[in-house]
């Protein structure tokens, strides 16, 4: 509002509203891609499938039409940090029109002012910051770029729908033990209809769309008490959520390994068996295999030595997938070291190259792996992947951090799984004394999700700790 005054009279004028609106908007994964990026799989992207950006160089561009001019370009993008955000350079028809320092790790809209008439206008998108370490590697995804013009005639208002959908879980009933594959029922209605139905498995959205009924593999989760629940939405927006339930999952399943360090004190595997014997130490160890330092069977468990900083121990048998590996682990103390990275890992699936010219071990994808790194230093706990790839060969990306310190003495019982997703993504959850302690999903970091076969087994970097009871179930 405008006030203009005269003597003994006041003019008043009202400015008209401006209202923004998209009137174009191209998904990333139709632009022209530079060598840099890959098309991922991302269920919460516009089009499920977003662009990721894993290195600088290069320019993602794509060429998009106006019906009117556009007074801002939108970009829905999120960073994988590392040691600091993503950051982007946008531009239009060549000329760099801003860069931008991206502020989330999930999907956020980030807009520019343009000046732009109607008609075709290329844009373009550039990485501009990568940076990778050992335990972490800095990425950039896209989802979509929308141009924006500005009307001082808003639209119409559409019809208001404020009403929520209720659903509620029919099956199974709370306190329900089950085992195997079950079917989850919902029912979902709505004053004008049922867009979609989300099934939540201990929080996490496990299956999604217009039907309202799940099968849920219980295998996929731990034995113990697990919650579901189910949300409804209509296309206007309303979400209706049922109550949770909870269910017993009581799973039975054969060991594939059991190792118990039963047997006298002394040395059980070391490098020296491994390099210094043709069979690779296999007449001394014929499960384990010591790629670096050793391990004494100490009182019927293991402990690590310091006769290398770094521990390597694996299984021989390279067949491994979407299994679960059960651990107590006592952290004891420190060998030296400095390093805020140094602590103690659990290998999930690992293929390996041993040494780097693989003339001892030459798994298929030599430097493949999932792993839990915990018991750090720095207090760390991360879901980590080892990329197949090489430049960088052999780069650690995180999946999913926390933090985590433990009490030294102290014996924890830990769990680490690997589950094959049905829409081929993976999810790694790990377990503390039978609490979920952090759970990551790949779905696009380097290389794609690892779907063959691998070894299990345990890494320590300058740490002293305890292992017994390590179990290996599907």
């Amino acid at each position: 509002m405008v006030l203009f005054g005269g003597i003994g009279s006041y003019y008043v004028f009202f400015g008209r509203a401006e209202t923004d609106f998209i009137m174009a908007a191209k998904e990333a994964e139709t632009f022209t891609l530079p060598q840099s990026t890959g098309i991922v799989n991302d269920v919460s992207a516009s089009g499920g499938k977003a662009v990721i950006f894993y290195s600088n160089g290069g320019t993602a561009s794509g060429t998009m039409s106006a019906s009117a001019p556009v007074t801002k370009i939108q970009v829905r993008a999120k960073s994988k940090d590392c040691r600091g955000s993503a950051q982007m350079a946008l531009s239009a028809n060549g000329r760099e029109v801003s860069r931008i320092t991206l502020t989330s790790t999930s999907w956020a809209d980030y807009t520019t002012a343009v000046s732009l008439p109607a008609g075709s206008h290329t844009v373009g998108i550039s990485f501009t910051n990568d940076y990778g370490w050992k335990k972490c590697n800095r990425d950039l995804f896209i989802d979509k770029v929308s141009f924006i013009g500005t009307t001082t005639t808003p639209p119409p208002a559409p019809t208001s729908d404020t009403i929520a959908p209720t659903v509620s879980l029919t099956t199974p009933t709370s306190g329900a033990a089950v085992t195997g594959t079950i079917n989850a029922n919902a029912n979902a209605s709505d004053n004008v209809s049922v867009a979609k139905v989300d099934f939540l498995i201990d929080g996490a959205v496990k299956a999604s769309g217009p039907n309202q009924s799940f099968s849920f593999n219980t295998a996929e989760v731990l034995n113990g008490t697990h919650s579901l629940q189910a949300r409804a939405y209509d296309a206007a927006g309303n979400v209706g959520s049922s109550g949770v339930v909870q269910v017993n999952v009581n799973n039975t399943s054969a060991a594939l390994l059991i190792e118990t360090f039963d047997g006298p004190n002394g040395l059980f595997a070391s490098e020296g068996d491994f390099y210094g014997s043709s069979d690779l130490g296999a007449s001394k160890s014929p499960v384990w295999a010591a790629t670096s330092g050793s391990i004494n069977r100490e009182n019927n468990t293991g402990r690590s030595t310091f006769s290398n900083w770094a521990f390597r121990m694996y299984t021989r048998k390279t067949d491994y997938s979407f299994t679960k590996l059960a651990v107590d682990v006592k952290f004891n103390g420190w060998f030296g070291g400095s390093g805020g990275w140094q602590g103690v890992n659990l290998w999930l699936n690992q293929e390996l190259k041993v040494p780097d010219d693989g003339s001892r071990i030459n798994d298929a994808n030599g430097n493949s792996a999932y792993l839990v790194d915990f018991m750090n230093r720095d207090g760390s706990f991360l879901i980590m992947k080892k990329d197949n790839l090489p430049q960088p060969a052999g780069s650690y990306y995180e999946l999913a951090v926390t933090r985590w310190t433990p009490n030294p003495g102290q014996t924890y019982h830990l769990e680490g799984r690997t589950i094959k997703n049905s829409n081929g993504s993976v999810t790694i959850e790990v377990y503390i004394d039978g609490v979920l302690k952090l759970r990551g999903v790949d779905d696009a970091s380097r290389g794609g999700p690892i779907l063959t076969g691998g070894r299990v087994g345990v890494r320590g970097d300058y740490a002293d700790f305890t292992i017994d009871n390590l179990t290996i179930t599907r």
